[in-house]
């Protein structure tokens, strides 16, 4: 994301410093802004050409948390079952990650920690959600999901522990994508949440790839929430400009010319 708290709409997963086309520093992930940004590196390499000649290689371990960012659909709703007024949708940002606790060969379950969420309206609600649970998915004939969560909700006047738990559904977004609903079991006639949670993973670099014949870097990444724009700037806090948008495959080839810069960032956003 980035190493200062700046106002942006979509989060962004990934920064990268570089100075001269040295990459000195990946930073690790700073709360809230998460997005699995690359584990921190000092990386000291010799450089030829104005690019670095070793390929700079980001390890991965498959049982280790994996971050999911909430997109477009994520909300809040806080109902009043016997109330008149109609019901509230408040959109929701933020992140949570996932880890493997057991998995068959019919399920796989899940656990949910880090649920970091943020609901805000132009209206005025404003409500931080917080906790840990689990996620399972899996079936003989079809495959279904269920979401279990014991989430405090503060609402900015007060905090309720709130006990949340999906219906077994059919799953709707194709794997690792989630799309689940969520209802308070311990609600009242007055006062019931309903948590909807459209997510995919955060975007985390994977490689940086330098490329002496051509002076640049080879970018590659993961992520599953569809297009990204890469954006650059020659300090963290920006201004940042546009390098390339709607960028899908996971890898770009930044050219020479950026990388000329005394330091740049670059950064990685969710469309």
């Amino acid at each position: 994301m980035r190493i200062s708290r700046c106002g942006f709409v979509r989060p962004a997963a990934l920064l990268l410093v570089v100075i001269g086309s040295t990459v000195v520093t990946a930073v690790a992930q700073i709360q809230p802004f998460l997005g699995n940004l690359m584990p921190k590196e000092a990386v000291n390499q010799s450089t030829a050409g104005g690019a670095l000649q070793q390929r700079i290689a980001i390890p991965t371990a498959p049982m280790l948390p994996v971050t999911y960012s909430l997109l477009a659909g994520s909300q809040l709703i806080n109902d009043c079952p016997v109330c008149a007024r109609p019901s509230m949708p408040v959109p929701m940002t933020g992140t949570f990650q996932l880890m493997v606790l057991e998995s068959n060969s019919l399920f796989t379950r899940y656990q949910v920690t880090n649920v970091s969420f943020t609901a805000s309206s132009a209206a005025g609600a404003n409500y931080r959600v917080t906790g840990d649970g689990t996620y399972q998915q899996g079936g003989e004939v079809a495959i279904q999901q269920s979401m279990a969560l014991s989430a405090p909700i503060d609402n900015g006047g007060e905090s309720t522990l709130a006990l949340m738990e999906s219906a077994t559904e059919i799953v709707s977004m194709p794997w690792p994508q989630i799309q689940i609903g969520l209802e308070q079991t311990n609600g009242t006639s007055f006062h019931i949440y309903h948590l909807d949670i459209v997510a995919a993973p955060a975007l985390q670099f994977t490689s940086i790839n330098p490329t002496p014949q051509k002076g640049g870097l080879g970018l590659e990444w993961t992520g599953n929430a569809g297009p990204v724009q890469l954006e650059g700037a020659t300090n963290a806090t920006g201004p940042y400009f546009p390098v390339a948008s709607n960028l899908v495959g996971g890898t770009f080839q930044v050219s020479g010319s950026l990388t000329n810069q005394a330091q740049w960032y670059l950064r990685l956003l969710q469309k």
